[in-house]
């Protein structure tokens, strides 16, 4: 309507029309993805991404869900197991993948690192992924006490303590899983009989544990029934928990902190069957009370525990209930299976030019990090990255020399670059063929782990970086990333 009062009408309005968007119902974002994350792709289908809860009043109670038979997706979906005569060889319903977990000082990123099936093939060297070649570079400069660039040890105090907190850490396998939740931190989300995954609005769940939690889950799952002698393709019987995701012989699986949810998981399930807590190899780091990082010498390293069973016992509005896990018996089957996914249209899997990029917005404020870390790989500082660390460069040296070899070759000349330049082309190439580089030896490395505070710390409707198609084995156009 103009000024005047009067209806203005565009030429392009035309007709009268069925009004047939909503933007409530159709422009949902993924409300439950953690802020650090960036596992999922910017173009996979709208999902809820959600870790179990550390501190939370209620352990993380899940449905595992099954996954779509590859050679056969319009048929019966896979067990638990593909071989029942290995350990591990599990159906597509659970997915194990290396990553970089919550890395880096005021802001922090979680990204995968590389595809399995690349390295299984052999077409993916692990030894020339950035991440891989930070974490080894630092973990050892930690332990000789000294980081030398040229003839200059650029390591201080706070070098120690980035990695005693985990804000420089190795990587570790993140497990995911297609799930119902039914309870996790300080929420119940049963609504009218429904946990959440299973109503007409809810996007598909996805459930990320941290390595120890993956850890306790395999053991389990791998369990077989002492004494067993019949028929060892009968996955029911021959392993203790059976087929965790049949419909309706399948079982719950709950992630909870050991020392806070130890009644609980007696409480909610009946059950004395639990998985022992992890051990000091396999052991993660518990944040302090105040959500923090705590100080290392007050730390107690314990690992999540696992229980898996049959029936679910909890609280809601005061009255005591029960669940079972039987999906078809509940009336569940069907709206639990609609949300599957197939993995390979979610995960995302970062070319080496994007972790860099992450790698330098998580460590900008302490840049002799990267440069020591990558001192071998100068392939690394794209313009991208230099221009992130472009404002703390000011402090660092500013010759090519002086990067090299030192304060002392520097005094000459202080015109040239900071970082030695590479023409475009070696410099894409060289970040997708890795270079070699000195193992750690094992104990130099830390198989560690941690955990979030809160859950529900979610990511908001900011958009991520763009989507990046993921390669590890060809040459790609050099791509800008913008993040906020």
């Amino acid at each position: 309507m103009s000024t005047n009062g009067s209806v203005k009408k565009s030429a392009n309005a035309g007709k009268p029309r069925v009004r047939t968007w909503s933007h409530q119902a159709t422009s949902k974002q993924n409300r439950f993805a953690p802020k650090d994350d960036r596992t999922i792709k910017r173009n996979a289908p709208q999902c809820d991404l959600r870790r179990p809860g550390w501190y939370g009043a209620q352990p993380c109670v899940v449905r595992v869900l099954p996954n779509f038979n590859y050679e056969n997706p319009e048929g019966p979906f896979d067990p638990t197991r593909l071989d029942v005569y290995e350990e591990g060889a599990w159906s597509d319903w659970w997915r194990s993948v290396p990553a970089a977990y919550q890395v880096g000082l005021s802001q922090q990123f979680t990204f995968l690192l590389y595809d399995p099936r690349s390295l299984v093939s052999g077409e993916y060297d692990t030894s020339g992924n950035p991440f891989v070649i930070f974490s080894r570079a630092i973990y050892k400069a930690k332990k000789l006490g000294e980081a030398k660039i040229g003839g200059r040890d650029v390591m201080t105090a706070k070098w120690g303590v980035y990695v005693d907190k985990r804000m420089v850490r190795t990587p570790q396998n993140l497990g995911f899983g297609q799930v119902l939740f039914y309870q996790n931190y300080n929420d119940v989300y049963i609504r009218d009989g429904l946990p959440m995954g299973a109503r007409d609005r809810d996007l598909p769940q996805i459930i990320q544990v941290t390595q120890t939690a993956n850890h306790a889950l395999q053991k389990l799952i791998d369990e077989r029934v002492d004494g067993y002698t019949g028929d060892p393709e009968d996955q029911d019987n021959a392993f203790v928990y059976g087929d965790v995701v049949n419909m309706e012989r399948g079982k719950f699986v709950t992630f909870y902190e050991p020392a806070a949810h130890a009644e609980k998981i007696t409480s909610i399930s009946r059950s004395v069957k639990m998985t022992e807590e992890a051990d000091e190899t396999e052991a993660e780091d518990d944040f302090n009370q105040s959500g923090g990082r705590g100080n290392s010498n007050e730390q107690q390293f314990r690992g999540w525990g696992v229980s898996i069973f049959d029936t679910l016992y909890y609280e809601k509005s005061g009255r005591r209930k029960s669940k079972k896990a039987d999906l078809v018996a509940t009336g569940l089957d069907v709206a639990a299976l609609r949300n599957i996914q197939w993995w390979d249209d979610l995960l995302h899997f970062p070319e080496h030019e994007e972790i860099c990029m992450y790698m330098a917005h998580a460590y900008r404020e302490e840049p002799n990090l990267l440069r020591f870390g990558w001192l071998d790989f100068p392939e690394f500082f794209t313009d991208e990255v230099e221009g992130v660390l472009g404002n703390r460069m000011r402090s660092l040296p500013t010759t090519q020399e002086e990067y090299l070899y030192g304060d002392k070759a520097a005094e000459d000349d202080r015109d040239k670059a900071f970082v030695p330049r590479v023409a475009k082309e070696q410099r894409s190439a060289a970040l997708v063929q890795p270079s070699s580089y000195d193992d750690v030896d094992e104990d130099d490395v830390e198989d560690d782990d941690d955990i979030i505070d809160d859950p529900n710390d979610v990511f908001d409707s900011t958009p991520l970086e763009p989507e990046v198609a993921s390669s590890a084995v060809k040459t790609v156009p050099k791509k800008k990333y913008k993040f906020k």
